[in-house]
């Protein structure tokens, strides 16, 4: 026994080796749980029944609900706690929590990214995707409906919370300059989901340009030997890398990156 809890001390992993009357000591099992979240995949069934066992685990990994018992995985507390800590935990929930909107709108409200676990109905939901867009942007991926991804609202809210949710926004809406420059506000790096037409605007390269002077490769071909975007990356204190001239790849749709 002293032996496997200075192993757990180091890796919760080490669980899995124990013997199974090991597996079934809390004391062993709190202590693996500390370390690792999931490491009561390996503790006795009676355990992974345990709030306390599994609401450890659940801090350190709220992914961890999928090894808890049917009973915990349907107690609304157990599996909040579980989607503050990982909201993606939502997806083990059981399926009767999975498809109570109520339940599912507190689940985004902790976390946005919940959504993607909710019952296929309540992904259709708009209210439920503009409050899980506010929440976390990235939850547009987990829209099922293509008219949420077309629908100008959610997908403003979800660019405005995070940038990284325009690339799953439609391609009319990455052409939009509004939904465009609330993204490259936060990050340059989102002009890799814009289309050239979109590239073309100098305003919205200009603020890219000020964050780094690389961003001039995604410029439109009209822009990127334009004379005073080059002299604003040169006035940022950037030197325009090598190759910046060169055209930046496309496809056949406009987009740097499809």
């Amino acid at each position: 026994r002293f032996v496997v809890l200075e192993a757990l001390r180091r890796d919760g992993h080490a669980l899995q080796f124990a013997a199974k009357s090991l597996r079934s000591d809390k004391e062993i099992v709190l202590e693996a749980a500390r370390l690792r979240g999931d490491a009561i995949v390996s503790a006795s069934r009676e355990l992974r029944a345990d709030p306390e066992v599994v609401l450890e685990a659940l801090s350190r990994d709220g992914r961890a609900l999928a090894a808890a018992s049917a009973e915990l995985r349907s107690d609304p507390d157990i599996v909040i706690e579980a989607v503050r800590q990982n909201g993606m935990a939502l997806q083990f929930a059981t399926k009767e929590l999975r498809a109570d909107r109520d339940f599912v709108l507190r689940a985004v409200r902790e976390d946005g990214m919940a959504l993607g676990g909710a019952r296929i109905d309540l992904r259709k939901d708009r209210d439920l995707v503009l409050e899980a867009v506010r929440r976390d942007g990235r939850a547009l991926a987990g829209a099922f409906l293509a008219e949420h991804r077309e629908d100008r609202e959610v997908v403003l809210a979800a660019v405005q919370q995070d940038w990284r949710a325009l690339e799953h926004a439609a391609c009319e809406l990455q052409a939009d300059r509004e939904v465009a420059m609330a993204a490259v506000k936060q990050d340059w790096r989102s002009l890799q989901w814009l289309p050239e037409s979109i590239c073309a605007d100098s305003g919205l390269m200009a603020e890219a340009v000020r964050q780094d002077a690389g961003a001039l490769r995604w410029a439109a071909d009209t822009l990127r030997s334009d004379p005073a975007l080059r002299r604003l990356a040169e006035e940022s204190g950037r030197r325009v890398l090598g190759g910046c001239s060169a055209p930046t790849p496309r496809c056949t749709c406009g987009h740097a990156l499809c």
